[in-house]
């Protein structure tokens, strides 16, 4: 049996109901749901100041239900 394993990227900062809708929609299309949380670093390149650090945003979305593993986002290149 194939298991399908989703991954979706963003930076979750000031976690509100549309980032939950996400997940629990995403969570519900396959097997496993990864999610890739932008690190401070990164969202400063991108331009982007967080209210809320890195590992406190990738705790949040790890307390989640149906999220399966968090993992860091460092670049564009890391979606390839």
């Amino acid at each position: 049996m194939k298991k399908t394993t989703l991954i979706t990227y963003g930076t979750f900062d000031m976690f509100h109901i549309g980032h939950l809708n996400l997940l629990n929609r995403l969570s519900n299309l396959g097997d496993r749901l990864i999610v890739a949380v932008s690190t401070d670093e990164f969202n400063a390149l991108k331009g982007k100041k967080t209210l809320i650090p890195y590992d406190q945003r990738a705790s949040i979305v790890a307390h989640i239900k149906g999220v399966d593993l968090v993992i860091p986002e460092y670049s564009w290149e890391q979606k390839n």
